[in-house]
């Protein structure tokens, strides 16, 4: 049955750093006797989500690129399957705050469409994650990272929403349209190496991880050179999705981050500290994470085998970044994930100075109830043009109150302002010894 006796060594294991698990396979086993095969995936709130099943149980897992390991989030899926846990380990969750535990679990088969399955060892939490279905609104049961795909071609279609799998030598890689950018792999976690400049016109070089996990485009970390430094114009907002839900912090735009011949203007940025015990591990540190707000713009080949990664443009790859304009941080309840409740809202932003406040429950969203709309569909309405009116209703213990208030683009005026001052200090600096 499963265990979890604390008598197990304690490991210190990152999902962003990695962990080598006993008893892994080649990879290519999961190829089977076929060169090629397709895993559809349903993109939803910025993950791509595939449907598979685990020992014959329906799951839903999804895709991570930035983590090494396959993780199950719910200990009462393992329980129910009689699986026998191995070692106790300490996980340092997406959000690289948060420490949580788990169990390593082997021989675990997994079987994606008829086709498609393999047999492969896993991390098993020792608490649920919840949160993340929250921030979410879909039930999630874990992820699959780079392990599950070592030594295979990994393509991500976004556009025709589906992963296709190809053997390294048997199968014959079609690169048309591609551009290969510069990388280097650690363990089975692909980074890219950027160029950052700022409204100065200074220029540094960045790693950035590959992390189909993260649902925004791009995070800087603070605190991993000190001649990174932030703007001083920023707001708090919405970072995206982590193991422990929706994570808040601080938001502003960058002149430029160029990744070889692909180029973002004006690009919005959201900063974040790494943890200190990530700072110590010897293997790659990086300045950042390009997520899937970025990554979605282009088809993207990950050579697992080669250790190589492709990337082909769609049309206007690097058109502007949508974000929320109404400064309201959402997350989901319910059976259905249906009930939708105000987590956090931005300093001075329309919806805090409407008078919404924290634990608000939504009723209805411009006369629509809110049981109608999903989590994805009220933030893409609160991403809309400036001057957008917003008639929303809400529960406030017993009393409904509708507040009405206009969307507003808090970054613009502070970009504005950010290149009209970019001689005063205000903006990404960088020590003449870093250029």
């Amino acid at each position: 049955m499963f265990c979890f006796n604390n008598k197990y060594k304690i490991l210190i294991v990152f999902l962003t750093l990695g962990l080598s698990l006993s008893g892994q396979r080649t990879g290519l086993d999961l190829l089977g006797s076929k060169h090629r095969i397709e895993i559809p995936f349903n993109q939803s709130n910025g993950l791509l989500l595939i449907e598979l099943k685990m020992n014959g149980i329906p799951l839903t897992f999804m895709y991570d690129t930035g983590a090494e390991n396959t993780i199950l989030f719910k200990k009462e899926i393992a329980v129910f399957l009689g699986l026998e846990s191995d070692r106790r380990i300490r996980i340092i969750g997406s959000d690289l705050s948060d420490a949580i535990y788990g169990f390593i679990v082997h021989n675990v088969n997994f079987k994606i469409r008829s086709e498609v399955q393999r047999v492969e060892s896993i991390i098993v939490l020792e608490d649920n994650v919840y949160k993340i279905q929250e921030s979410t609104g879909h039930q999630i049961d874990g992820l699959l990272g780079g392990n599950f795909f070592r030594n295979t071609i990994v393509k991500i279609d976004y556009r025709r929403s589906k992963i296709i799998v190809q053997h390294p030598v048997k199968a014959k890689l079609n690169l048309v349209g591609y551009e290969e950018v510069s990388s280097v792999f650690y363990e089975q976690k692909p980074y890219l190496k950027a160029k950052l400049k700022n409204f100065e016109g200074n220029q540094r070089d960045i790693i950035l991880l590959i992390d189909t996990g993260s649902s925004i485009p791009f995070i800087l970390h603070t605190n991993v050179d000190s001649n990174l430094q932030v703007p001083k114009h920023l707001i708090r907002g919405n970072l995206g999705i982590g193991l422990s839900g929706t994570l808040i912090g601080l938001i502003g735009i960058i002149s430029r981050l160029d990744l070889d011949g692909f180029r973002f203007n004006e690009l919005l940025t959201h900063f974040q500290e790494l943890d200190e015990t990530v700072l110590e591990q010897k293997d790659i540190i990086r300045h950042g994470i390009l997520g899937n707000d970025i990554l979605k713009r282009f088809t993207i080949i990950v050579d697992y085998f080669q250790r190589k990664v492709y990337f082909k443009p769609s049309k206007n790859y690097n058109k502007a970044f949508e974000y929320d304009k109404s400064g309201l941080i959402f997350i989901a309840s319910g059976l259905d994930f249906n009930e939708y409740f105000v987590r956090a809202l931005v300093p001075d932003s329309p919806a805090k100075k409407a008078g919404l406040q924290k634990g608000d429950k939504l009723l209805s969203l411009q006369r629509i109830p809110a049981s109608f709309r999903s989590l994805g569909n009220i933030q893409k309405f609160l991403k809309r043009k400036t001057g957008t009116r917003v008639r929303m209703k809400v529960l406030r213990g017993d009393e409904k109150i509708v507040f009405r208030f206009t969307l507003y683009d808090m970054l613009k005026e502070n970009l504005t302002e950010l290149i009209q001052n970019s001689d005063t200090g205000t903006v990404l600096q960088y020590s003449e010894a870093s250029n």
